[in-house]
């Protein structure tokens, strides 16, 4: 289970990420517009497994590039958690600090589209009557951005997640 800072952000306030020129976590007012900087995203980011890596899989001082945030529903029901994609990586954004704790590394896909790799996650939408985490990666030169389905507690891809062989 993901842990978040007890009760619920701001209901008053719009959560944003600024990625200039490092990620900034901001509540917005939405009647007046005006942001009020939480601080700057910190990370520990989590790499693909590397069997070279001394660190076991961690760069400590890793950027961050979030372009999709999401309010989930606690699972003991006391508040919100906010959750993230970084680069690759699918976690938790503390609303109060701005860290981002990382849950689990986005896999590559082999679904009727084979050999995508997850790098560039512009959204993702939590449906409540599934229990689901839908994101879309984009695709540039024309190409047809793609949905998928994260597991919201590895961050995982979930696999044939809308039929067999679709990812």
């Amino acid at each position: 289970v993901h842990t978040q800072t007890a009760g619920t952000p701001q209901p008053d306030r719009c959560y944003a990420v600024a990625n200039v020129p490092r990620d900034k976590l901001y509540a917005i007012d939405p009647n007046t517009g005006v942001p009020e900087l939480i601080g700057e995203v910190s990370t520990k980011i989590l790499l693909p497994e590397d069997p070279r890596d001394p660190q076991g899989g961690r760069d400590v001082n890793a950027p961050t590039d979030i372009e999709a945030l999401e309010f989930v529903p606690a699972d003991n029901g006391a508040g919100l958690v906010l959750y993230a994609v970084s680069q690759r990586n699918f976690g938790t954004l503390d609303w109060t600090t701005a860290q981002f704790t990382p849950i689990g590394a986005l896999d590559n896909g082999f679904g009727i589209v084979d050999g995508i790799s997850f790098n560039n996650v512009d959204g993702i939408a939590y449906d409540p009557a599934s229990g689901r985490m839908f994101g879309v990666q984009r695709r540039r030169d024309g190409l047809t951005d793609l949905l998928f389905v994260i597991n919201i507690e590895t961050g995982d891809l979930e696999l044939d997640a809308f039929g067999p062989g679709k990812l």
